[in-house]
């Protein structure tokens, strides 16, 4: 997995890049959760490279989204592709996080 990351808007958004499965999934994890204890309080999670998602991959979104949401900060999924959208849409990450097709509208729905 390749994350890179970058600010925009005072929203640090995260590109995630390969299968988050197995070990990427704890990656994504300290990613998110370094973000977090740097200050960002609104974070979008790029996953129009993700085509891959197993358990533990939901797991570490979700562990990531209750500790954002717990410091009072949004969070939300950019570019979802339809097969990784409909697994998240099983979880309740999908109530409480927003699902953007892209950034411009991301940026106005996470400030």
């Amino acid at each position: 997995m390749n994350i890179t990351s970058r600010s925009v808007q005072n929203v640090e958004i995260l590109k995630l890049d390969g299968p988050l499965t197995g070990a990427a999934a704890a990656q994504v994890r300290d990613a998110i959760f370094k973000s977090l204890s740097m200050g960002a309080r609104r974070s979008l999670l790029d996953m129009s490279s993700v085509a891959t998602i197993d358990e533990p991959g939901i797991a570490s979104l979700i562990l990531s989204t209750n500790e954002a949401l717990r410091r009072g900060g949004k969070a939300g999924f950019l570019n979802l592709l339809p097969e990784i959208k409909e697994q998240l849409s099983r979880t309740w990450l999908l109530t409480v996080c927003e699902s953007y097709d892209n950034e411009t509208k991301a940026l106005q729905g996470l400030c």
